[in-house]
């Protein structure tokens, strides 16, 4: 019986705390918990070998394709790491959801500054700067291109080994989702 009132004079103890000591213990709870949280969301990552990468903030001043845009200074850029649908200028038939593509491009970069990182080689053959292009706050817009189903991975000019699994993760994710260009429909 000894064990028993011992169990109520804790519980008692607990219901004793003041207002003041329960506001503590629940700043405590809101913090630790939180910290919780920072620690389990992933954060997309900027961070590329500072060696091999050069960074370029510039603004985006139209859409070409789902993986080109022309910058305002005219300077065209290509998506590093993917291929998006190609779109037909001529009387043959652009690739399916091409158009998608390009207008889910336009919806995230047109008009925006962007950070480009840009390694070797600099351009391809049409004299387009390669780059990886990512928004202010951290996102790649090539690794969402892949992910929304708007383009597929591309590994022509390499992949560094610090996106390579991303993108990988993106397009399995896409087609497990049947999303964009793994849909076999049109939106």
């Amino acid at each position: 019986m000894a064990r028993d009132s011992g169990k109520s004079d804790r519980r008692l103890r607990i219901r004793r705390l003041r207002p003041s000591q329960l506001a503590m213990l629940a700043l405590c709870l809101l913090i630790v918990s939180r910290v919780l949280l920072l620690r389990s969301t992933s954060f997309p990552s900027v961070a590329l070998p500072a060696h091999s990468w050069n960074s370029i903030t510039a603004r985006v001043g139209r859409v070409i394709d789902g993986d080109t845009v022309e910058l305002t200074d005219t300077r065209r850029v290509r998506l590093l790491g993917i291929d998006a649908p190609e779109i037909s200028y001529d009387s043959t038939a652009s690739d399916f959801f091409a158009d998608e593509s390009k207008s889910w491009l336009r919806e995230q970069v047109d008009g925006k500054e962007v950070i480009l990182q840009t390694g070797m080689p600099k351009t391809d053959k049409y004299g387009r700067m390669l780059s990886w292009i990512y928004l202010p706050d951290g996102t790649s817009i090539n690794v969402q291109s892949v992910r929304s189903g708007m383009a597929k991975v591309l590994a022509d000019f390499g992949l560094p080994e610090e996106i390579e699994p991303e993108l990988r993760r993106a397009e399995a994710e896409a087609r497990v989702r049947k999303l964009g260009i793994w849909s076999g429909k049109r939106r």
